[in-house]
């Protein structure tokens, strides 16, 4: 991705920077870079999931995937984190796709968990993070669900 290590990477990314310093330090420990390819599978819904990321470069797709095929829900770019299954322990729930070269930060959801658990206070403020996170994103679903069912919005042309 570039010749900076993926520990000051990680520190400068805006999920990282939301972090007290020494906690902020924790997670960037863990950051390893990786990197996807235009249209590359990053995982599918149902499967195990080992790594959080971090993303720093390009986009990514979420998508359900359906008999019909699959359908675009969300759309990430650099400065957003996605795969939070990997410190939920469970199964993905979408598949992620990159929709052009992207460079990433994994953190392996295993260490991740055993910090959560381990650290009180880390887990607490991790945790706050990411239901922020998943606020914002869900309130942006809802807006999107309005704009396109709401009959003043059909009328208006959205």
């Amino acid at each position: 991705m570039n010749d900076t290590n993926p520990r000051e990477l990680a520190r400068r990314h805006p999920f990282v920077r939301q972090f007290a310093s020494a906690q902020a330090d924790m997670l960037a420990g863990l950051a390893r870079e990786v990197a996807w390819a235009k249209d590359q599978v990053i995982y599918r819904e149902g499967e195990a999931a080992p790594d959080f990321y971090l993303i720093e470069s390009g986009t990514i797709a979420l998508e359900v995937d359906p008999p019909t095929g699959p359908v675009q829900v969300d759309t990430l770019t650099a400065g957003e984190e996605f795969g939070w299954a990997a410190v939920l322990s469970g199964p993905r729930v979408r598949r992620a796709r990159g929709m052009e070269a992207t460079g990433l930060l994994a953190l392996g959801g295993a260490r991740l968990k055993a910090l959560c658990e381990t650290d009180p206070a880390f887990g607490y403020a991790f945790m706050r993070v990411l239901l922020a996170s998943s606020q914002e994103r869900l309130q942006a679903l809802r807006l999107q669900l309005m704009d396109s069912r709401w009959p003043v919005a059909a009328r208006a042309g959205a």
